[in-house]
């Protein structure tokens, strides 16, 4: 049995006359039944919160506010229940926090003159705010005839010192009374008895005591600061046995500074309460009530639902917000990956998606073929590429481009009269040139990093506004790493990069890799995932591997014109069936390919 249905269990066991709503149904959301904390004939509800999805589940309260709400070891307290049948409750834990010892005299006769001295006139502005005499009652909140008073209990129930503020003014200009060391830190946490009484469940901690009031009516357990900077008296000690903490500070750079400090102390059972983005500055709980005191329960639900845990995993609501993205940047495309200039190609991998290395034999035309897929990418499918080129230079890289785009060779390019056929398609080509380099971007720096990657990749992204992008590296073996003794673990160091990027940023890499010659010192034997050159990591990194054979190679025993038609071949995929990809005719001096 899970703990939460021995928790639901304890509390229909042990509450007379409890039912769980809804009745009869699988999913209990709440129970309810009379109080038994009531005094006199008219008795309230008493409310448990039994949803297993919700952060305070198995918190009880009254709603006639008779006495503070709490979880079930504050009701087998109250009930006089043997403390070892409250699930989950450890008999021989320690505790950490020792209070310090308090004074033999403390205010309570001062505190409760107050309370007698809050008058129906002085209430007032409290019923304006949306806080009903319930909770001023349950609290003790007074006055002393001139401010409003709010005892601070200690863990003996008794108080030892009273803040006093006005109605109207900052909390940060407050009236101390009483002893002047439960002025400050560990004492000046207001309604601290709370702690105790939250202790397997949650609590609320906030900044100032209206802000806790507007809490507590709602049934929430919950304690007080009195400022921004009093938070030294929220100790991991002190919330040793509370699994949950939510901060609720005011929206301002002060109060989320707060949170900031009771989260890094407490870690990660803390979840902050954050305020909407249009929400105006020093906005707080207090004002939330007053603004709309009949949506305010559902507005702080809304918040504790969208409350993120200080974790160092992923958060569930995020990731399914981003997994859900990706499904719907998918729908509708023909192809799951990006889309070509080959059709065969992709049909082959479905579009080029993940990381795709390529290898073959020196001089086969591997830069060649990716310079021809990264630039009718950003030409023809608007894709923003980042060209990481170690091989050819930016200059042989667009004009190559040129040549194809223009079906011009390079020598034709030079002639310093060109016909007027080629004058048009020079300039034609000049153009979506320029077009493409808003989008094709060619990096030649011989000390790139990963982190460097990572920022040209944001960069690109903010600046066409893209999200699907392509990094191509020529070459894998030409990374800049430490001496050449460590190429191979500096290159399986750079694959494992590329794993990371691609998982983080969600883009695609094609990468050019070199062949280890055969036994026979040639590359004529039959290439596999083991023909790549110095990396161990290729066949696990790699989610497609490919092979660029010349017509006269193992896979082609006709023979015929060698290194003018090349053989693409599929060797290994993580998804996609192994085989023979297509061929491709190579056009000189054009620099490009055919697939035939």
């Amino acid at each position: 049995m899970s703990e939460q249905e021995a928790i639901r269990k304890f509390y229909l066991t042990h509450v007379p006359g409890a039912r769980s709503l809804p009745e009869g149904g699988e999913m209990v959301t709440w129970m309810q039944a009379e109080c038994p904390f009531c005094q006199g004939e008219s008795k309230g509800v008493l409310n448990v919160d039994l949803d297993q999805e919700s952060v305070l589940f198995g918190l009880f309260f009254c709603s006639s506010l008779c006495s503070p709400p709490g979880f079930a070891l504050e009701l087998s307290r109250r009930l006089g229940i043997s403390l070892a049948e409250v699930p989950g409750f450890d008999p021989e834990r320690e505790e950490e926090f020792r209070p310090p010892p308090l004074p033999h005299t403390h205010k309570d006769n001062e505190m409760h003159r107050f309370v007698r001295m809050l008058s129906d006139p002085m209430r007032e502005p409290f019923r304006k705010a949306g806080l009903g005499d319930g909770v001023l009652d349950l609290f003790s909140v007074g006055y002393n005839g001139r401010m409003f008073t709010f005892p601070y209990k200690q863990h003996d129930g008794h108080c030892y010192a009273l803040r006093c503020v006005a109605f109207a003014s900052r909390f940060e200009e407050p009236l101390w009374q009483g002893h002047e060391p439960y002025f400050k830190a560990p004492h000046n946490l207001w309604n601290s008895p709370d702690v105790a009484r939250a202790d397997g469940g949650a609590i609320f901690v906030t900044v100032g005591e209206r802000n806790a009031l507007a809490l507590a009516q709602l049934g929430y357990p919950v304690v007080a600061i009195p400022t921004n900077l009093d938070d030294e008296s929220v100790t991991p000690e002190r919330f040793q046995f509370v699994r949950r903490v939510l901060v609720a500070t005011d929206n301002s750079a002060e109060g989320l500074d707060a949170a900031r400090r009771i989260a890094l102390r407490l870690g990660y059972k803390v979840r902050m309460l954050r305020w909407p983005l249009d929400t105006r500055r020093d906005f707080s709980v207090a004002d939330l009530l007053k603004a709309d005191p009949q949506s305010f329960h559902a507005r702080i639900r809304e918040m504790i639902f969208l409350s993120e845990p200080l974790s160092p995993l992923s958060i569930a609501r995020r990731e399914m917000a981003a997994y859900e993205e990706v499904l719907q940047r998918q729908r509708g495309r023909a192809l799951l990956g990006l889309k070509t200039c080959f059709p065969k190609l992709n049909v082959a991998l479905d579009g080029l998606r993940g990381i795709n290395i390529l290898g073959a034999q020196p001089k086969t035309g591997k830069s060649t073929f990716f310079m021809q897929v990264a630039t009718s990418l950003s030409l023809d499918e608007g894709v923003p590429v980042i060209y990481y080129d170690f091989e050819n230079g930016r200059h042989k890289i667009y004009t190559r481009t040129l040549c194809r785009l223009a079906r011009l060779g390079e020598k034709q390019l030079t002639v310093e009269a060109p016909p007027e056929q080629q004058q048009e398609a020079f300039a034609r080509s000049m153009e979506r040139i320029g077009r493409m380099m808003r989008l094709f971007k060619v990096v030649s720096d011989r000390k790139i990093n990963p982190d460097v990657m990572r920022k040209q990749i944001e960069f690109l992204r903010l600046d066409t506004g893209k999200d699907r992008m392509l990094l191509v590296v020529d070459s894998l073996h030409k990374l800049p790493f430490g001496r050449l003794s460590e190429r191979r673990s500096g290159i399986d160091e750079w694959l494992r990069n590329f794993e990371q990027i691609r998982d983080e940023l969600d883009v695609t890499f094609l990468v050019v890799s070199e062949l280890s010659r055969g036994m026979a010192g040639g590359y004529d034997e039959q290439p596999d995932l083991a023909s790549f050159k110095e990396s161990g990591d290729i066949e696990y990194t790699a989610d497609n591997a490919l092979i660029m054979t010349t017509r006269g190679s193992v896979y082609d025993k006709e023979g015929g014109d060698a290194g003018r038609t090349v053989h693409l071949w599929l060797v290994a995929s993580r998804e996609m069936s192994p085989g023979r990809v297509g061929e491709y005719q190579v056009e000189f001096p054009y620099w490009s390919f055919v697939e035939l």
